[in-house]
């Protein structure tokens, strides 16, 4: 039923209008007014789809009522009625917001039905857009801000030009606010690191979805910096441009050689060491805290169904403890963002599973250690990430601890959603078996689950 507000004082018009509406019978419900505080009572808390309103009335004109409408109700579409003679003071009406109008003769009201319907999807069309410009306007300035106030130097460049370099880059390479702007990256880094940096630009273009490099950069007070690079190729203001994440290598170096340390010092002791690096991503993401401990244990008893040997059980486990140590490269305001993460921070946190192979792949172990964490987001049917691998090229531990991942991550609690249980959790990789997950892992983690009542660590 459209319910439609007609304003109207003579009789004669009243019934026209509602001759011209009962041509479609039982469409259209149609309450009459006749005064402007009666109008203003009934638009309090409107209840209606359209506005009918004359143009001429006895104490008041159309003008009146089309301020009183756009005051109170600026969602509802007002069509304005008209005598011959009156359509210059129409068309002044639809510059001031209304809909349409129509001249009052029988033969142009009988397009009233038409004219309403037409004027009600519009006002819908514009108000949705109106709705998803202000979302978008709103994720934006919320991402902007997000970035402003990042402690890690973020940056944009097209045909190797800067056009955004957040506060902290600025601060980073001595430049005031807006000065890289428009400058070409080249002519800030070191000649003889310019190979490097062209080398990660053509991985890049040849499909890689991202790239983790070391440059030596000029600050603008003529002092040389290392800056650990992180880029990747995205749509920026409607085309394509590298979007890149830049931070002092130190801290980075450092957390490379404190891990390298633990693991020397500490071999006997593997679990404790692999354990503490464990603990330094949780720390910067408290929110999955415990969640790679979790996964271990999950990964360690389905590749014991799965007639795994002991010791690739255990080696799946230690794995398993450092798999999102990658993400000690991720700015943590990203990875405690309490809402959902705009395209750009998704991919920025797709970075984590090259980053941990570039983290540990210098670092000795018995088994592929580093291959399995860079894998284990990578997906049968070549839908996953970094490398986009397809089935019978991702490590066989990659894939299981693929599946607890998935199981750990959806049957816990997150902070912008409860726990989805468990059930819901071997649903999803039940649907992905063969496709995007291994039909023996998958097989595997159902039988625990479903026949033998495992359950997953706390």
């Amino acid at each position: 039923m459209i319910r439609v507000l007609h304003i109207e004082d003579d009789r004669f018009d009243q019934e026209l209008v509602r001759n011209a509406l009962e041509e479609e019978p039982g469409v259209f419900s149609v309450t009459v007014v006749s005064g402007l505080e009666e109008l203003r009572r009934l638009l309090e808390n409107p209840l209606f789809d359209c506005i009918v309103s004359d143009i001429h009335l006895g104490s008041f004109d159309g003008l009146q009522v089309l301020s009183i409408a756009r005051e109170r109700a600026p969602h509802i579409p007002l069509i304005f009625l008209t005598g011959t003679g009156s359509e210059e003071i129409a068309v002044e009406a639809m510059k001031g917001g209304a809909a349409d109008y129509i001249i009052k003769t029988s033969s142009r009201i009988i397009r009233l039905p038409f004219a309403i319907r037409l004027a009600i999807e519009r006002a819908k069309s514009d108000l949705d857009r109106r709705r998803a410009e202000e979302a978008l306007r709103f994720s934006e300035e919320r991402f902007r801000l997000l970035i402003e106030k990042s402690s890690t130097g973020m940056y944009v460049t097209r045909d190797g030009r800067f056009v955004y370099a957040n506060p902290r880059l600025e601060a980073l390479l001595g430049y005031e606010s807006g000065e890289l702007m428009g400058r070409l990256a080249n002519d800030l880094v070191v000649p003889e690191d310019l190979p490097v940096m062209k080398a990660a630009r053509e991985k890049l273009r040849s499909g890689e979805s991202s790239v983790n490099y070391a440059v030596r950069v000029k600050r603008r007070d003529g002092g040389v910096i290392l800056l650990g690079v992180q880029g990747l190729l995205a749509e920026f203001e409607g085309t394509l441009a590298t979007i890149g994440m830049a931070q002092d290598i130190t801290e980075r170096k450092r957390a490379q050689e404190q891990i390298a340390s633990y693991l020397r010092q500490l071999e006997t002791s593997m679990r404790g060491t692999l354990r503490a690096v464990a603990n330094m991503v949780e720390l910067r993401d408290p929110y999955t805290a415990g969640h790679q401990r979790r996964v271990g244990a999950m990964a360690s008893v389905i590749a014991k169904e799965m007639g795994m040997p002991e010791d690739k059980c255990q080696e799946l486990e230690l794995t398993s403890l450092v798999h999102d140590v990658g993400k000690i490269a991720v700015p943590a305001e990203i990875l405690s963002k309490p809402g959902a993460l705009s395209e750009i921070e998704r991919e920025i946190i797709k970075t984590h599973a090259e980053a941990g192979y570039e983290i540990l792949k210098e670092v000795e172990f018995a088994w592929p250690l580093a291959t399995i964490i860079r894998q284990h987001h990578e997906r049968l049917d070549g839908s996953g990430y970094p490398r986009g691998l397809r089935d019978g090229q991702i490590h066989v531990g990659a894939q299981i601890i693929a599946v607890a991942d998935v199981l750990e991550a959806i049957a816990s609690h997150r902070p912008y959603r409860p726990s989805l249980g468990i059930d819901r959790a071997l649903e999803e990789i039940q649907s992905g078996r063969g496709i995007l997950y291994g039909a023996d892992v998958v097989d595997s983690a159902l039988r625990l689950f479903r026949e033998k009542g495992y359950r997953p660590p706390d």
